[in-house]
């Protein structure tokens, strides 16, 4: 079976350095990010990290994802699994 893929792309008109300061202040998200509620943790490659996401029209849900890969002012990428290992896993750039 062939692995289904989302992607999305947007240009920002900012410099890499004030991107990556809005990405990395967790505690500012509930202010220009619907999505994540909430992200607790240390933003460090192999730790486990706790996230609060709603998606649109649904019910708030949590997961731990572990963070992949950070460098700074290019790329924070995070694995996160909900139910069965493999199914719905969900790998954020």
């Amino acid at each position: 079976m062939k692995k289904k893929e989302i992607k999305s792309e947007i240009i920002i008109h900012s410099t890499p350095q004030i991107i990556w300061e809005h990405l990395t202040n967790f505690e500012s998200y509930k202010e220009w990010n619907p999505f994540i509620l909430s992200f607790t943790g240390n933003l460090a490659e192999q730790e486990r990290v706790w996230v609060k996401i709603k998606p649109y029209d649904s019910k708030p849900m949590n997961f731990n994802p572990t963070i992949l890969k950070v460098e700074p002012y290019k790329e924070i990428r995070w694995l996160g699994r909900l139910l069965i290992k493999g199914l719905f896993d969900g790998n954020i750039i």
